[in-house]
């Protein structure tokens, strides 16, 4: 079996793609090929904590049962017609979010984006759009979603710029 790495997994660890690219692979399953070197990365033997750069191959050598090899296929239930986008670009989708929808799980906001995104994002190995942040559901209000790995990245350095630059109102 032969994956390739794509952008939005440059820079990830092996163990955290191949464990979202092969969601049907117990993790004590792929931690025991990574420690047999049956995992290579362009032709070398891998371990876990290595990071793996786009355009990279991993390999998986050997015979695994088949819904164990079966790569992780995303089709989302819910339309994406119905979002109220303020914004879509720099890797982020900002929507505002009517109260009573529900951010995750069935018929939710993450099921819409992922519909009306997945055709039409780059292929990833281990990279799905997500909410940024959490708002619950009976609230109103901006959610940020990621459309990219580079965007949630750069969200949460954002953030984290905001808290060291913000003063603490109370202690």
């Amino acid at each position: 079996m032969e994956l390739t790495v794509t952008p939005d997994d440059n820079d990830r660890r092996l163990d955290r793609i191949l464990r979202k690219a092969l969601p049907g692979f117990p993790l004590s399953a792929l931690h025991r090929l990574l420690r047999q070197g049956r995992v290579l990365v362009d032709g070398r033997a891998a371990s876990a904590p290595d990071r793996v750069l786009c355009g990279q191959v991993i390999s998986l050598t050997g015979t695994f049962p088949q819904e164990a090899a079966e790569t992780r296929v995303s089709a989302p239930s819910a339309g994406g017609e119905d979002l109220d986008i303020l914004f879509q670009g720099a890797g982020l989708l900002v929507l505002n979010k009517s109260a009573g929808i529900a951010v995750h799980g069935r018929d939710s906001l993450e099921e819409k984006v992922r519909s009306r995104l997945l055709p039409v994002l780059p292929p990833s190995l281990s990279f799905r759009p997500g909410p940024l942040h959490r708002l619950d559901k009976p609230t109103s209000g901006i959610i940020v979603f990621s459309t990219s790995l580079e965007g949630a990245r750069t969200f949460s350095a954002l953030l984290q710029h905001s808290r060291e630059e913000t003063p603490a109102l109370v202690k």
